[in-house]
């Protein structure tokens, strides 16, 4: 392993941590209600529009500047520390949104748990 990868692999994991007590608390902390059954089907569209429109997009670039630039077809066989910092700001990213929709569901819901519309 290389140094880039452990940078990578920490920021994935410190990122994700601060992600998911962001959308605990934006969703109410410990009076929230809901918790896994709001942050899994919200995470999964949230992580699939991310991949088709961020990452999958950014790799393809990443490929085709590889390969102006050295003549080989593909990724570079190690990520730079820019690329590392680009696709886990991305996640961040994606917690971040996840957060502010919890919280939208956290305060538009009726005592009966239903969306209050309006």
């Amino acid at each position: 392993m290389v140094p880039v990868d452990y940078l990578d692999g920490g920021l994935d994991l410190i990122f994700t941590t601060v992600g998911i007590i962001w959308c605990y608390v934006q969703n109410g902390g410990a009076e929230g209600k809901e918790f896994l059954k709001r942050i899994v089907p919200i995470g999964w569209v949230m992580f699939w529009r991310l991949m088709l429109g961020g990452i999958i997009p950014f790799t393809i670039l990443v490929g085709v500047l590889n390969w102006s630039a050295t003549g080989e077809f593909g990724r570079p066989d190690t990520e730079s520390v820019l690329e590392v910092i680009i696709h886990n700001g991305l996640f961040l990213g994606m917690f971040w949104r996840m957060g502010v929709h919890m919280n939208w569901i956290a305060n538009n819901e009726s005592s009966s748990g239903a969306i209050v519309q309006g």
